[in-house]
């Protein structure tokens, strides 16, 4: 297993007065434990799954209570940093979560 770094963002507000300055984001990062792997070229299919495409197996009880990955968080694993596009699997017991992401 791989030591590894995951980012939530969660979105902020608007500053008053400043409607077009956009909002003030926050950010969250946890490390975890996981496996970075390839996608079968099987699985690629051009519109869900794209050439480049990578799984990240992250173990459930390597992650802080309360969190759970998901669409739009950050991985760093390997010194690659990832964007989530969608959790593929989560198990019942929340042992794993299995993750798509993109460079």
């Amino acid at each position: 297993l791989i030591a590894g770094k995951l980012t939530q963002f969660t979105p902020g507000v608007r500053t008053a007065g400043m409607l077009s300055g956009g909002t003030n984001p926050s950010a969250k990062t946890v490390t975890f434990r996981g496996v970075l792997e390839n996608f079968a070229q099987r699985d690629i299919d051009g519109s869900r799954v794209l050439v480049g495409d990578r799984r990240v197996l992250i173990i459930g009880n390597s992650l802080p209570t309360g969190i759970v990955p998901g669409a739009g968080d950050d991985v760093l694993i390997e010194g690659v940093q990832l964007k989530v596009i969608t959790l593929l699997a989560r198990d019942p017991a929340a042992a794993h979560y299995l993750l798509q992401v993109r460079g």
